[in-house]
């Protein structure tokens, strides 16, 4: 597959005329996207049909950690071009990442775009609180133990619903501490797993120990998708609140 030059004669009536033919070898032609909707479908295309058994085409991504490209395709002797997809990996920021396309010493640039990852913003939207017999109570009136439940509510980064993109396992923390009257305080970390499915909301429920009159438990809720605890840069996923039984007359 080189350029190759022949020697000819071109006879015309009576004319003996000499004359050199060259025939080109198949380099690589252009680079153009192979489908109207995306730029991660690229077409390369060669200047004709490769020898066997077939042209070997080069690809390098510039950051193959947001854009996967396969690092070489080969274009068969029958045909002179090939339809390549890359693979978009969202990350924190959008991005266009250079692909470079190569075959016998001509290389040809390509972009791809990668995404920012849209990522789900869980919000805790209500915190109740029932005794022990599962009736609403506005604060303890008891010594027993008490239940306290969050609703936490997927939505889209930026406020819009987030209802058709799965949300992976995600946490529910709560923290709570409580003074004990001699200067200390006794509290837990508690981190429950909360799975969404199809399902927008999810509320999940704690048992927390029953007061003395007029104590009370200090509690902070962090949601968080990633499975990080202690996520609270958000002010939308964290609540925090006071918990008071009422002093006794």
């Amino acid at each position: 597959d080189q350029e190759q030059t022949a020697q000819v004669v071109v006879t015309l009536q009576d004319k003996i005329l000499p004359a050199s033919v060259t025939v080109g070898a198949t380099v690589l032609s252009k680079v153009v996207q192979g489908r109207p909707c995306c730029d991660l479908y690229i077409g390369i295309s060669l200047t004709g049909q490769p020898p066997a058994p077939g042209a070997v085409i080069q690809l390098t991504s510039a950051n193959p950690a947001r854009v996967v490209v396969p690092p070489t395709v080969t274009i068969l002797p029958d045909s002179t071009s090939i339809m390549v997809t890359a693979d978009p990996i969202p990350g924190n920021s959008a991005t266009q990442v250079p692909i470079t396309i190569s075959y016998r010493g001509v290389s040809k640039q390509w972009s791809v775009y990668s995404p920012k990852i849209n990522k789900p913003d869980l919000h805790i939207t209500d915190v109740t609180l029932t005794d022990r017999f599962g009736t609403a109570i506005s604060a303890p009136q008891d010594g027993q133990a008490f239940k306290m439940c969050a609703v936490v509510r997927k939505y889209r980064e930026g406020g819009n619903d987030y209802t058709n993109v799965p949300v992976p396992p995600s946490v529910l923390r709560v923290s709570y501490t409580s003074p004990t009257g001699t200067g200390t305080s006794t509290g837990r970390d508690i981190d429950m797993t909360i799975t969404f499915g199809s399902l927008i909301t999810i509320t999940s429920c704690l048992d927390l120990p029953g007061l003395a009159p007029g104590g009370y438990h200090e509690v902070k809720l962090t949601a968080d998708f990633r499975n990080e605890v202690d996520e609270d840069r958000e002010s939308n996923n964290t609540s925090e609140l006071k918990i008071t039984r009422p002093s006794t007359e």
